[in-house]
């Protein structure tokens, strides 16, 4: 992030982007990082949504 921050993005995106980190890595802090699959990936965007989308990709 120090690099990143150090780009011409404004304080708000670099907040933004801190706090996407720190949700992802409840999901994946321990898994190595080659080893996460499409539907672990896409789980955590479901759980992230609500779970409001059917598998498809339908909103319920």
């Amino acid at each position: 992030m120090e690099t990143y921050s150090k780009s011409k993005v404004k304080k708000n995106t670099v907040r933004v982007r801190e706090k996407e980190i720190k949700i992802l890595l409840r999901y994946i802090a321990k898994v190595i990082i080659d080893k996460v699959t499409h539907k672990q990936y896409q789980n955590i965007f479901n759980d992230l949504a609500g779970e409001n989308v059917d598998g498809r990709g339908n909103s319920k």
